[in-house]
């Protein structure tokens, strides 16, 4: 591990269980996600870009990452790099249009996958069952 990978871990203020990090950048798909898992209890937080996700992520350690593929900015691959150097815990679930998600999710190495449009419900199955 590199002094600054040390220096970014050693940044964490709070280790946060049962929360999740949204990263989507479309409102009305991130309010869904921030609806459907308040239902169930869990502590929600949306950031519309990677780059704020991975500060997000530099003070607190969370459970779950929603991410979704397709946005500008810093590459998923890259991004999910980074976070599997930050926390080999922390689960990441990609959010997707794309026809190939099942491929997608595979080369990315992501815990699941949900492809666009999704329920509610099917997103809460997939978290409980990770």
């Amino acid at each position: 591990m590199s002094s600054h990978e040390q220096s970014f871990l050693g940044t964490f203020q709070n280790v946060q269980r049962g929360n999740v990090l949204i990263i989507e950048d479309n409102e009305d798909t991130a309010e869904m996600l921030m609806q459907t898992l308040s239902t169930v209890d869990f502590g929600v937080r949306n950031v519309a870009s990677r780059d704020e996700g991975l500060t997000a992520l530099a003070r607190n350690l969370y459970q779950f990452v929603i991410l979704d593929f397709y946005m500008p900015g810093m590459k998923a691959e890259t991004f999910i790099e980074k976070v599997r150097k930050l926390s080999d815990t922390t689960k990441i679930i990609l959010i997707t249009a794309a026809s190939e998600a099942p491929a997608l999710a595979r080369g990315l190495k992501v815990d699941a996958y949900l492809g666009k449009p999704f329920s509610p419900d099917k997103l809460i199955t997939l978290i409980k069952g990770i």
